[in-house]
C-alpha cells in the first residue's frame, strides 16, 4: 500500500481524499489538518495558513505515519507567496526518513 499524507487546512474538501482513496487501489490518503480556523482568502489570512509555523508541526505529525509521500493540499496558501515563496515554504527537500526541520 502507498500512503500519501495530506497536509490540509480546514475541513471544506477533506471528503475528496476519501473519494480519491476509494478510486485508487492500494493507496491511503490520511489527512493532517494544518488549520482549524476560518478559511479566509485575504492575503494576511493566506500567509498565516501557509506559514511554516502551521506546516512544520503537521509535517512532523505526518512523519509519524511513515508515509511514502507528504503533500501540502492547499492552492491559495501556497500561491500567495509566489514562486519563490512556495519554494521557501518547503525550505528544502524532505528526506525519505521524515522532515528535518529544526
Amino acid at each position: 500500500m502507498v500512503t500519501v499524507a495530506m497536509l490540509y487546512p480546514g475541513h471544506s474538501a477533506e471528503d475528496e481524499f476519501s473519494t480519491l482513496q476509494s478510486r485508487i487501489r492500494n493507496a491511503a490518503f490520511p489527512v493532517i489538518h494544518t488549520w482549524e480556523g476560518p478559511t479566509e482568502h485575504d492575503v494576511e489570512a493566506l500567509l498565516e495558513i501557509g506559514s511554516r509555523q502551521r506546516l512544520v508541526p503537521a509535517a512532523r505529525a505526518a512523519a509519524q505515519m511513515h508515509p511514502d509521500a507528504v503533500m501540502w493540499a492547499c492552492t491559495s496558501g501556497s500561491f500567495v507567496y509566489g514562486w519563490h515563496g512556495s519554494s521557501d515554504q518547503l525550505g528544502r527537500p524532505v528526506p525519505r526518513g521524515g522532515p528535518t526541520y529544526p
